[in-house]
């Protein structure tokens, strides 16, 4: 599971802070990372757009983006449009589950006493099977790939200022590599 660090793809970085979808091809890829330029190469990838999740108040720090990705060239800022208006819609359970997630993790550390940690799993798993960020992700993602002409989708979450991939998925089998 590879996790983006911010501070080593200020473009991203910068688009998601400044509430902008940056849009990356093969001509704009000169100017990044050596690992991009190969991932979008062994996925058979032509260009993706990151798209900030919204609703973060300015200057808030990073929260998160969707990455849609296109086989086929540049990808279509009317469908990036038109993803950015649906996503809005999921928003807030996935920065609910999101926050939920990061409090389970620090109450688990928290937990020394073996019993205790324990049990404390056995509610993890509960609530994580209603709640859970990658279940949410996961459908967020499907759910943009069935409506709209996209190949893959991949939903990263700011966690200790690295982007991780919470969840990724792919149209077909052609682009499953995107989906590991």
């Amino acid at each position: 599971e590879y996790q983006y660090p911010l501070d080593q793809i200020p473009q991203i970085e910068e688009a998601i802070n400044a509430d902008q979808v940056l849009y990356v091809d093969k001509s704009s890829l000169e100017n990044y990372t050596v690992v991009t330029k190969a991932k979008l190469k062994h996925w058979q990838m032509e260009g993706f757009a990151v798209v900030p999740l919204p609703g973060s108040t300015k200057g808030s720090g990073t929260e998160g983006c969707l990455v849609l990705y296109s086989s086929k060239g540049t990808v279509d800022p009317v469908q990036v449009d038109k993803a950015r208006d649906v996503l809005k819609l999921f928003i807030h359970a996935l920065r609910k589950a999101n926050r939920f997630s990061q409090l389970i993790e620090k109450e688990h550390v928290f937990n020394t006493v073996s019993d205790e940690r324990t049990r404390f799993l056995s509610f993890v798993q509960q609530i994580n099977s209603l709640t859970s960020v990658e279940t949410i992700s996961k459908s967020i993602s499907e759910e943009f790939l069935q409506r709209f002409d996209f190949d893959a989708a991949a939903v990263m979450l700011e966690e200790n200022g690295k982007l991780p991939i919470e969840t990724a998925v792919a149209k077909s089998d052609e682009f499953a590599g995107v989906a590991k």
